[in-house]
């Protein structure tokens, strides 16, 4: 799993609203998003939403397919939460990001 460089370039309301639209909870990760962004070689993006502010990575997987990796202001340090298009919430995309985090073997 790699950075977009596009979707890197697009502010952070744009990732909020992305998420909004058509991205759900997939899971909760015992890992702090600057975990994350570290082992995934991606840049944590700040802003904030109508639930609060946010710190967030904005991945996607070989195929194009989106994650968006966040952790909301006051939510457990060691917690980052995975949503995913409604579509991709499958175990098999479960099974994805924590072997792409090495929380698990492939």
């Amino acid at each position: 799993m790699t950075a977009d460089p596009d979707l890197a370039q697009r502010s952070i309301a744009d990732t909020a609203d992305l998420a909004r639209r058509d991205f759900v909870p997939l899971m909760t990760l015992p890992v702090a998003i600057s975990a994350v962004a570290r082992r995934l070689g991606a840049r944590i993006e700040h802003g904030h939403d109508d639930l609060d502010d946010f710190e967030a990575v904005l991945m996607v997987k070989p195929r194009g397919r989106r994650l968006l990796f966040i952790r909301y202001r006051g939510a457990p340090k060691r917690a980052t939460d995975v949503l995913v298009p409604r579509r991709n919430a499958t175990t098999a995309t479960k099974r994805f990001v924590m072997a792409s985090l090495d929380l698990v073997a492939a």
